[in-house]
C-alpha cells in the first residue's frame, strides 16, 4: 500500500512538473548507496544506525532544492531504501538464527507494516491537508522503517 501511494504521489508530482525531453534522465538525486554505506559503516551500533536516518533524503533535497516535491520524492526514496534494508536483515535473521521461526517474523513484519500505514496516516492527517500532509506521511514512513531496520539489524548483526 505504501509503495502504491509513493508511486501515485510520484506520478502526480511528475505530471505537475514541466515536461522533460524524452532523453532526460528520471529522478536521479536519490542515491541509495549513501544510506547503504552509512548502515554498513554503523554495523550493529544502534546509535550509529540511528544517525543514518536522512543519509539519503537530506543530500537529495539539497541537490533538488527545497520544495515539497523534492521532500516527498527524496523521503520516499529513503523509505524504500530502508525497506530494502529491512528485507535483507529479515533474510539474514531467518538464515542465521535457525531456532527462529521465519513465518512468525514474516507475520511480525506484516503487522508492523500495517501499523506503519495507520500511524503515518494519523500523523499526516494532523497536518490538516495540503502538501505538508504528503511530506509528513513519507517522513514518518522513513523514520518508522529506519526504526524497524535498526531493530532487525541489532537482532542479527552482520
Amino acid at each position: 500500500m505504501r509503495r502504491l501511494f509513493a508511486a501515485a504521489v510520484f506520478m502526480a508530482l511528475a505530471a505537475c512538473a514541466s515536461p522533460r525531453p524524452a532523453h532526460a534522465d528520471p529522478f536521479t538525486s536519490a542515491q541509495p548507496g549513501l544510506l547503504h554505506a552509512c548502515v554498513d559503516a554503523a554495523g550493529a551500533q544502534r546509535e550509529a544506525l540511528e544517525g543514518c536516518l536522512g543519509a539519503l533524503a537530506r543530500p537529495c533535497i539539497a541537490q533538488e532544492g527545497p520544495s515539497t516535491m523534492a521532500e516527498v520524492l527524496c523521503w520516499s526514496a529513503e523509505s524504500q531504501t530502508w525497506d530494502q534494508i529491512i528485507a535483507a536483515a529479515t533474510t539474514r535473521l531467518s538464515a542465521r538464527e535457525q531456532y527462529r521461526d521465519p513465518q512468525r517474523l514474516a507475520a511480525a513484519n506484516q503487522a508492523w507494516a500495517a501499523w506503519l500505514e495507520a500511524e503515518c496516516e494519523y500523523w499526516a492527517w494532523q497536518e490538516g491537508g495540503g502538501s505538508g500532509e504528503q511530506v509528513d506521511r513519507v517522513e514518518c514512513a522513513a523514520r518508522m522503517s529506519a526504526e524497524r531496520a535498526i531493530a532487525l539489524i541489532a537482532a542479527a548483526p552482520r
